[in-house]
């Protein structure tokens, strides 16, 4: 079947990708921070008042992890 309308079986593959890509072209990516959580938790009310108090409010912090190999 697909080697007989190869044209048209391509055609129909391509929507039906594109319509899978549709969802995901909205998408935002971004770091999760505490204004994530409802107001009323008392993590993001600290968090809040930690940004306030230091005067870091538009900055997220990202935790990484190097690893290495020593060669004595």
């Amino acid at each position: 079947m697909v080697m007989k309308r190869p044209a048209s079986m391509a055609i129909g593959g391509t929507m039906v990708l594109l319509l899978c890509v549709f969802p995901v072209s909205r998408l935002e990516l971004s770091i999760p921070d505490a204004s994530s959580l409802p107001s009323r938790m008392e993590s993001r009310q600290a968090a809040e008042q930690l940004q306030y108090d230091l005067g870091q409010k538009n900055i997220s912090t990202i935790d990484m992890v190097i690893g290495g190999s020593r060669n004595n």
